[in-house]
């Protein structure tokens, strides 16, 4: 067994693949495991729960596994091509059984493209995390510079879609994403649709870090009528979501129902030290919203906008906001073209 580091209520420890038998692991083997902890009283506790122990001090002395089971993942390694959706590896991005929740057990040894074959219904429960960490030595790479490509496996349009209440596709820490909705090198052949009208229903998510990633040539669709936008970076832990382009994509309201969401491109972020900075909104069509296209508020700086064309398809019946940038620092903001941001026949350009 390995022992914990820690104080008071916070401990770590890191699985040491030598002790298992043979020495080493393999793809595919699978991985079990328990926790067991003894206060100075020596009670014993365990996690999954019904460890026993014959004697004290009784973590030495265990000699009954958890009656609950036990802890298990398997070896896995990601790289090459895999397919998501109808008669693909995976059923879904998000899902159960989807390819995010597999790519969060596993390591990349290489870089990945993602090959959407169909339409997908997502609910957004498995969110990307970051996938460039040396896992416990295996594989022994620390910090590998791979990449995610997540691309339409044709010129045929594919619609990921579903009711999400905390974001549909979140990135969650995730870096070097690509998603590229063309197919060879042109045209917009993949929409992603969250019709969920709550007040963080985001379409796409960036959060905790998320850095490095690239979003283009999608149709990206969304209901929130409240403190987050279609498009959403919210709040970082060290550095702060960065350097994340989103160029030539359509951002808008729903395309199959009647409803527009209160802002396109929101972001929020945790403070001027650990800024969402350094990210660039460039040529997208960005239409139909009831508040803003583009508001960038507290934590966040160093934004480049540019070329983006913002407008209206039909008139509101409150004020509209082209682009917002409340208390952001220093950004760029050039060639935007915004028209047509009326309310009760009252044209507000910016």
């Amino acid at each position: 067994y390995v022992s914990a580091t820690g104080s008071g209520d916070t401990y770590s420890f890191t699985i040491d693949y030598a002790l298992i038998y043979g020495g080493s692991v393999s793809e595919g083997d699978s991985i079990q495991y328990f926790v067991v902890a003894q206060h100075a009283a020596n009670n014993l506790a365990s996690s999954p729960a019904g460890a026993t122990a014959s004697a004290n001090p009784p973590v030495q002395n265990i000699d009954g596994k958890p009656a609950a089971g036990v802890n298990r993942y398997r070896i896995r390694t990601f790289n090459g091509t895999v397919t998501v959706g109808p008669g693909g590896s995976y059923p879904s991005l998000t899902g159960v059984g989807g390819l995010f929740a597999a790519l969060n057990s596993s390591w990349l040894t290489g870089n990945l493209t993602v090959n959407l074959t169909g339409d997908t219904i997502e609910n957004g429960s498995s969110v990307l995390s970051a996938f460039d960490l040396d896992r416990n030595n295996y594989p022994p790479v620390a910090n590998p510079p791979f990449t995610v490509t997540i691309r339409p496996d044709g010129a045929t349009m594919r619609t990921i879609s579903g009711t999400a209440s905390n974001g549909l596709i979140c990135l969650d820490g995730a870096q070097r994403v690509t998603i590229d909705g063309s197919f060879g090198g042109s045209g917009r052949y993949l929409t992603f649709r969250n019709t969920n009208t709550g007040i963080n229903a985001a379409t796409l998510l960036f959060t905790n870090d998320a850095s490095n990633n690239w979003v283009s040539h999608t149709v990206i669709e969304g209901a929130t009528t409240g403190g987050a936008g279609v498009v959403n970076f919210t709040r970082g832990v060290v550095t702060g979501n960065d350097n994340n382009t989103i160029t030539g994509n359509q951002i808008r309201d729903l395309s199959n129902a009647a409803v527009v969401p209160g802002t396109l491109i929101y972001s929020y972020g945790t403070s001027d030290a650990v800024a969402n900075s350094n990210n660039i909104i460039s040529h997208n069509e960005m239409f139909n919203f009831t508040y803003a296209g583009f508001y960038v508020r507290f934590g966040s700086e160093s934004w480049n906008i540019s070329g983006n064309t913002i407008y209206q398809t039909s008139e509101r019946t409150a004020s509209v906001i082209g682009i917002w940038l409340y208390g952001t620092g220093t950004n760029m903001i050039h060639a935007n073209v915004i028209h047509d941001l009326n309310y009760n026949s009252a044209a507000i350009s910016i």
